[in-house]
């Protein structure tokens, strides 16, 4: 992993934010919402950039402001670890959002879970029993 110091790091993010065609307020409130990340994580060098640290910050910015602000920053941190990915290749897991919530990796579902659901859904489409037989197994 790369040791670019944070100032680096967020001057490098700046760049690619225009070059990707953002508005410059777009462009000054994400690098905003990083550099405070970066500072609330205590991050010298872009090494020291961990998955958990990222969803700690967002945690903390979901319990005290106002989700339309968590969206804000939700939308910032996947720019950033997009970023992060393309420019530096450091593999962080994507940040998802359900329900306002971020979460690690999408669910995990094993075969019966997906099974049991789509066996729900033939049953609220109204399908004959024969056929949820035969469609499941």
């Amino acid at each position: 992993m790369p040791r670019l110091p944070a100032h680096e790091l967020t001057a490098h993010f700046q760049a690619f934010l225009s070059e990707a065609g953002l508005s410059g307020i777009s462009v000054k409130n994400y690098v905003s919402d990083v550099r405070r990340f970066l500072i609330w994580a205590r991050i010298i060098h872009a090494a020291q950039i961990r998955h958990e640290s990222i969803l700690g910050y967002l945690d903390g910015i979901n319990q005290s402001k106002p989700q339309a602000t968590y969206r804000r920053y939700l939308a910032s941190m996947r720019r950033f670890v997009t970023f992060l990915r393309i420019e530096y290749r450091i593999n962080l897991p994507p940040i998802d959002a359900k329900n306002n919530q971020h979460a690690i990796t999408p669910a995990i579902q094993t075969t019966a879970t997906i099974i049991n659901s789509f066996r729900k859904y033939l049953e609220n489409e109204k399908k004959s029993l024969s056929t949820i037989k035969n469609y499941v197994s």
